[in-house]
C-alpha cells in the first residue's frame, strides 16, 4: 500500500507500509490480469473481411488487327498500352488504312505480339484485375498447321486505365 504523507518542495513524499503476504498475491494477480489485457489490445488484429478475389474485366476485342498491325520487327515479341492516339500512332502500322477510332478519355488499348515458332492462331484472351491493384492480360494462342515461324498480334479494349497502371502480358500457347 502507499500513502501519500507530505510535500517536500513540489514533489510529494511517499511511506510504504508493509503489505501483508496475501495481497502480495492479489496485486501481482491483477497486475498480470492487467498486462494480459493491454497486450491483447496491442496485438495487430486480425483482418475480419471477406479475401480479395481477381475480378474480370469488361473488355472487346477492337477490329484492329485486320486494319493495322503493330510497329515491331518480324520475329520479335512486344507489348503495348496505349492511352492516347499519338500513342496508337507511333506503335501501329496502317499502311492507306485509317486508325481505328478509340475514345482514349474512356478506353486503353492493349496490344502486343507473340513470335511463334510455328504456325499459331489467337485462341482466346481476357483482363482481370488482381488483388494487388495490377491487371493480367492472358492470351492464348493455339498451334496452327504451318510449319514455319509465326507472328501473332492481339488487341483488347478495356475501360480507361490509371496513369503507371500495372499490367502483366502473359502468353500461353495451348493445343
Amino acid at each position: 500500500m502507499l500513502f501519500i504523507r507530505g510535500y517536500c518542495g513540489s514533489w510529494p513524499h511517499f511511506s510504504f507500509l508493509t503489505i501483508p503476504h496475501f495481497m502480495k498475491a492479489n496485486q501481482i494477480l491483477a497486475l498480470a490480469g492487467i498486462s494480459m489485457l493491454a497486450m491483447s489490445n496491442s496485438c495487430e488484429k486480425q483482418n475480419d473481411a471477406a479475401p480479395c478475389e481477381e475480378s474480370q474485366v469488361a473488355a472487346q476485342t477492337p477490329a484492329f488487327s485486320l486494319i493495322c498491325s503493330l510497329n515491331a520487327r518480324t520475329g520479335e515479341s512486344k507489348t503495348y498500352v496505349i492511352n492516347s492516339s499519338a500513342e496508337l500512332t507511333s506503335a501501329t502500322l496502317c499502311g492507306n488504312n485509317s486508325l481505328p477510332l478509340i475514345d482514349f478519355k474512356l478506353y486503353t488499348l492493349l496490344a502486343g505480339r507473340a513470335a511463334m515458332p510455328t504456325g499459331a492462331v489467337l485462341q482466346s484472351q481476357s483482363v482481370t484485375k488482381e488483388c494487388s491493384g495490377n491487371y493480367k492480360y492472358t492470351i492464348n494462342i493455339a498451334e496452327g498447321v504451318l510449319e514455319k515461324p509465326t507472328d501473332v498480334d492481339y488487341s483488347i479494349l478495356v475501360p480507361k486505365l490509371a496513369n503507371g497502371a500495372n499490367v502483366n502480358f502473359t502468353v500461353n500457347r495451348v493445343k
